[in-house]
């Protein structure tokens, strides 16, 4: 797709990036793909093996495109896409009259100085900041040189001392009684005005910056991102931020140890609050209340930066100062937090703080993909790049953030909870609380009797059923409550979190145990493990919020298993949160290892753009082609045909022809050999059948075998044997796997670790699950109703794609730099078939499957293995 590229110029400034060394052929293909995506403001899905430098070459063409489009005007796509219709409209009008034209020359040079001085904002700002810190680390030298002494510690403020009745309070009683009201439509400048607090100091605003944000899904990428950021030149020429939570980033010790985010969390707001005499003022709407903390709309100095806190650790001064030492250079979570620590400052608020100023923002997934968070932390996308690393799951995550489960445990625990509130309070709840606890108290038992249902007079409820929003309502007899102003309350009142530290305070820690309306006791043993978990009342909000979403791509799926009984809203489609991403966001890149099939994302997450407004790339791997075998096995050594289906693959014959078959090629690799089967279940199978047949003795005899287990706190140590066991050329060692399982993603089996991968038939997920049959079902109706009936993804294709997907993830575990080797054997006939083979990733099976080999033999399998280990040695 062509877009508004900088043309020549452009085009020869590309390859002036700085890398840390001479470029791969395939970095170059990539970065320039990234290049053109960026500069026409387009959507593209970006495929390049792990190993390749993915990363780096990310970092190198998005901050050099960053450098060189400095000053440009910040727009979003689809405010862009309606100026160029717009303006070409108007070409038609203006071409005769404006023909010989020409422009005045001051108003030419006019505009060019204005291009001047917007393109110099950032530079300007990256010099002032870069002075500033550059002085406070010299004063800092200086005074540690002076006479040795330590820096003084922080003036630690005055420590609230809140009642611990009052702490759990409703609303103050004095309250006029619609001030509640009045407060839940503030505007944005009466909140303003009244977090003032007569601070002068500027507020860390967005200040029109262009910015990358870098999303990745875990906090440990981020780290690493970071640092390949700090290798290049960029780790100082570009202002950069990564966002942390508050259980990493805090500074306060009385507060970190107290474990969970949730308490974090609330106990850093809480400090907050305090200081600005929320507690004790008639007009804070209670112990928590006050302007706007609703979800959708939250107050100042949660938004970005709090005027003051009761917290010890927190100086808005200082955080301010310490944003410009987060911005000199690139720095990972763990060393802002170790920088606040030694500053002894807010390292969170720091790090939020820095988001205006900074070019690029590195945060995990959820924060980004959260409407709702992304408010909270100040952050705009108009205009902006946003580009998602390891984006294979970038569905699923979308899918995550937008689900929510409550078990019948936790609405017992609620209703419960309620109930203990309301007695306790009951002589102070005015008409507003007590219609508000009331309905909110009915609801929930409402729900709760309707997940516990039993048999009736020949009656007997589903097990497992699917209904939206409003049939939920209907049939749990809840659909006279009004659910928008129920939620509304629980959002002004801040119900949940009062009841938290209520139900800890006078439910958990006093009585011995607690008697539930299913008559299930509850030993007073148990509520550590429920302090552990987000309050009860805090999951049936966040339910009610999902329920309140009109959205049609929502439903609830409702399973009755006794005690595990729960109910999960669930969010079929993820282009309805993502499309406000694509369209507000300059250009949005999904970057991975392993991305095909990409049909699901293409009709998914972009099914609203047209089909020549997304680039796709994909380029090879770093390794010569002899580096690389792909072999599809069809038969055994005993020549019985390999269809590994869920009928087939249990049968005693075909698990026999499956263990030979590794005992064969267990001869044939040196070193380690990775296993992936579909379960952990048929994992077990195996084994204990080739432990009656004697075929795991053979196997042993050829390799030491190691098994992944399901608990994760033994993985990190049979790692380590199997690490050491695979070091040795001869025995080896072989690991069996599970697909989906921790050993499946993330893990880099690189060199010795795995000099074979084998994929033992085609993990397809569980077509009769309730998630996924709903899923399906959903598909299959709006392919139905879909314009494009050949665009459209049908739920056969998001089926094979779902399996096809943890395939590519699992073989794309060997291969990790450019010196590496290994072979992929697919021990399933199926492997060959086109419509499956074409979904591999290229740089295994070729663009058209020319490297997939399918020998009709098995003894042509073994003399390929053999052929292809004596060709490749370790250095």
């Amino acid at each position: 797709m062509a877009g508004a590229g900088t043309g020549a110029a452009g085009a020869g400034a590309r390859w002036a990036w700085p890398f840390a060394f001479e470029p791969y052929g395939i970095q170059r293909e990539l970065m320039g793909a990234v290049w053109q995506v960026l500069d026409g403001g387009e959507v593209g899905i970006l495929e390049s093996p792990t190993g390749t430098g993915k990363s780096l070459s990310l970092i190198c063409s998005a901050l050099h495109w960053l450098k060189s489009t400095r000053g440009r005007l910040v727009r979003g796509r689809a405010e862009r896409k309606e100026e160029e219709e717009e303006e070409r409209r108007r070409s038609g009008e203006a071409a005769t009259a404006a023909e010989g034209a020409a422009q005045p020359e001051w108003i030419s040079a006019f505009k060019a100085k204005k291009r001047r001085e917007e393109r110099s904002l950032a530079e300007r700002k990256y010099q002032e900041r870069r002075e500033r810190v550059e002085r406070d680390r010299k004063l800092v030298v200086v005074q540690e040189q002076g006479d040795g002494a330590k820096r003084r510690p922080a003036k630690r403020r005055r420590r609230v001392v809140l009642d611990s009745d009052e702490e759990f309070a409703p609303d103050s009683a004095d309250e006029d009684e619609d001030d509640w009201r009045k407060r839940a439509y503030a505007s944005d400048q009466e909140e303003d005005e009244a977090s003032l607090d007569g601070s002068d100091v500027e507020d860390p605003e967005d200040n029109g910056i262009r910015k990358i944000f870098f999303c990745s899904r875990t906090h440990s990428q981020l780290s690493q991102f970071m640092n390949e950021v700090k290798r290049t030149p960029f780790g100082r020429e570009v202002a950069c931020v990564a966002l942390g939570s508050r259980v990493q980033l805090c500074s306060n010790p009385l507060v970190a140890k107290l474990g969970t985010a949730t308490k974090i969390n609330d106990k850093c707001l809480e400090l907050a609050d305090a200081a600005r005499g929320r507690k004790s003022s008639s007009k804070s709407g209670g112990a928590d209340g006050g302007v706007g903390n609703k979800w959708g709309r939250p107050s100042r100095n949660q938004e970005r930066l709090p005027r003051q806190s009761a917290c010890p650790y927190f100086d808005r001064s200082s955080a301010l100062r310490m944003r410009d030492h987060i911005l000199f250079e690139a720095t990972d979570i763990e060393a802002v937090a170790e920088m606040a620590t030694k500053a002894r400052t807010c390292g969170y608020y720091s790090a939020r703080a820095s988001v205006g100023d900074a070019e690029l923002v590195a945060l995990p997934y959820s924060m980004l993909l959260h409407e709702k968070t992304r408010k909270s932390l100040g952050i705009s996308l108009k205009g902006n790049v946003v580009i998602f690393d390891e984006a294979h799951n970038v569905m699923e995550a979308i899918n995550d953030v937008h689900s929510v489960t409550i078990e019948l445990g936790d609405l017992q625990r609620g209703h419960q909870e309620l109930l203990e509130y309301q007695k306790r309070y009951r002589t102070r709840l005015r008409a507003r609380n007590k219609l508000g606890i009331t309905n909110l108290t009915l609801l929930v038992r409402k729900l709760c009797e309707f997940l516990a249902a039993k048999p009736t007079a020949g009656k007997v409820p589903e097990t497992t059923e699917v209904l939206t929003s409003g049939a939920l309502a209907i049939r749990a007899d809840a659909d006279h409550i009004n659910l928008f102003e129920t939620l509304q309350y629980l959002e002004d009142s801040q119900l949940s979190k009062k009841l938290r530290g209520f139900a800890e305070k006078y439910i958990y820690a006093k009585t011995p145990t607690l008697e539930l309306n299913s008559k299930k006791r509850v030993s007073a043993a148990q509520p550590e493990a429920s302090r552990r978990r987000a309050s009860a009342i805090q999951q049936v909000q966040r339910f009610l919020e999902a329920m309140t979403n009109t959205n049609k791509d929502g439903q609830v799926l409702v399973v009755r298993d006794g005690a595990a009984s729960r109910m999960k809203f669930l969010m079929l489609n993820p282009g309805t949160y993502f499309r406000q991403i694509v369209d507000e966001a300059h250009s949005v890149i999904l970057a991975g290892g392993t991305m095909k099939p990409t049909k699901d994302v293409e009709t998914q997450l972009f099914g609203h753009l047209a089909e020549g407004d997304i680039r796709l790339f994909s380029c090879g791997h770093v390794i010569p082609r002899h580096q690389m075998a792909c072999i599809c096995v069809s038969k055994g050594p005993t020549g019985k045909t390999l269809q590994l289906n869920v009928g087939n693959r249990a049968k005693p014959a075909v698990m026999d022809e499956i263990g030979l078959s590794l005992v064969n090629i267990a001869g044939m690799v040196p070193n380690g050999m990775v296993v992936f089967l579909p379960s952990y279940a048929y994992l077990e199978q195996l084994i204990a059948r080739w432990r009656a047949t004697g075929l795991l003795q053979r196997l042993e005899a050829r390799k030491k075998v190691f098994r992944d287990a399901k608990e994760s706190n033994k993985a990190e140590a049979m790692l380590q044997r199997f690490d050491k066991a695979a070091q040795a050329s001869r025995p080896g060692a072989i690991l069996f796997s599970v697909v989906g399982g921790r050993l499946s993603e993330g893990i880099n089996f690189k060199d010795h670790l795995a000099r074979c991968v084998v994929m033992v038939g085609l993990p397809y997920p569980n077509p009769h699950d309730p998630e996924m049959k709903a899923k399906m079902a959903y598909l299959d109706k709006t392919k139905s109703t879909a314009r494009s009936q050949q665009r459209a993804l049908s739920s056969k294709e998001f089926y094979e794609n779902q399996c096809m997907k943890a395939v590519n993830q699992c073989i794309g575990r060997a291969i990790r730099h450019q010196h590496d080797f290994a072979a992929v054997v697919l021990l399933d006939g199926r492997y060959a078939m086109p419509h499956v083979a074409s979904k591999l990733p290229e740089w295994i099976a070729g663009s058209h499957q020319e490297f997939l080999q399918a020998p009709d033999i098995f003894g042509k399998v073994v003399k390929g293995l053999a052929q292809f280990f004596a060709r490749n040695q370790p250095p």
